[in-house]
């Protein structure tokens, strides 16, 4: 798959693609064609991470609240 080509599949112009875009863009496409499962939560991707290190999640910041401008 051309990663122009999976850039316009996903809405995206080809044209204006950093580096950094192109080259995630080959990742998923070397991930869709080994047949791996893709991401497409947050939660996915913190499940998947916390695998990767031995079944570690990092613990919430407790009584952490953002505070607006």
């Amino acid at each position: 798959m051309e990663v122009d080509d999976e850039a316009r599949r996903l809405g995206l112009d080809p044209t204006h693609l950093s580096p950094l875009g192109r080259r995630l863009l080959e990742l998923r496409a070397q991930a869709i064609a080994a047949g791996e499962p893709l991401l497409t939560s947050w939660e996915e991707l913190d499940a998947e991470i916390a695998e990767r290190r031995g079944g570690y999640e990092q613990p919430a910041q407790a009584g952490f609240v953002a505070e607006g401008p």
